[in-house]
């Protein structure tokens, strides 16, 4: 045999060897992850609703839970049993008001203060959105991401928040939903279960 023709065979079996290395799972998640989130965000009017449960050293509460969305506009409503401890928190590029079940109504640029001032709940109100839709918020940094087999998001650790997703669904279109989530924060923590979500051009 010539040199030059085992030189030809070696080529051809280390290029067949290259051509057979699989694509590492993480680019494969990475990739559906981008794809995911390129259709998340285009999602820019809906309406998560269902129940959630919020838990502090002081108390533990069970309410209904709806966040409306509509371009940069937004309406979280939860109500208690009977009512009670039922707030509106609505806020827009012109700021933040919040309605109470007793009446009482204040407004303000930060829609965190503004709850934690009125409620005393210390909630990530600013990065619940992208949260909800199973997405890592912009500009806090992301210390941690898990991704499933899908790009799906099973975990996240965000601006002081572990966020674990315990379930998806497709009700709200093409592309699955998280059902359920686990938010714990510093000396709280906000369980929600997602019961429909509705893409089809809700109003606030």
């Amino acid at each position: 045999m010539t040199f030059l023709r085992v030189v030809t065979i070696c080529l051809a079996l280390g290029l067949a060897g290259c051509a057979a290395v699989p694509e590492p799972e993480t680019d494969r998640r990475e990739e559906a992850f981008e794809e995911r989130r390129a259709a998340l965000e285009a999602m820019t009017t809906w309406r998560a609703s269902g129940r959630a449960g919020i838990t502090t050293p002081d108390e533990s509460v069970a309410l209904s839970m709806e966040w409306s969305q509509v371009d940069d506009a937004y309406r979280l409503d939860m109500r208690g049993p009977m009512g009670a401890g039922s707030f509106r928190l609505q806020g827009d590029d012109q700021g933040v008001i919040l309605r109470t079940s007793d009446g009482g109504t204040e407004t303000a640029a930060d829609a965190g203060e503004l709850l934690r001032r009125f409620t005393g709940l210390d909630l990530p109100v600013e990065v619940l959105p992208w949260w909800l839709r199973g997405l890592p918020a912009p500009g806090p940094e992301v210390a941690a991401m898990e991704l499933d087999e899908q790009g799906r998001v099973q975990r996240l650790e965000q601006a002081g928040w572990d966020v674990t997703y315990d379930g998806y669904d497709a009700r709200g279109g093409s592309v699955d939903l998280p059902v359920r989530l686990d938010l714990q924060g510093p000396g709280i923590s906000l369980r929600a279960h997602i019961r429909s979500w509705d893409t089809d051009g809700p109003e606030i």
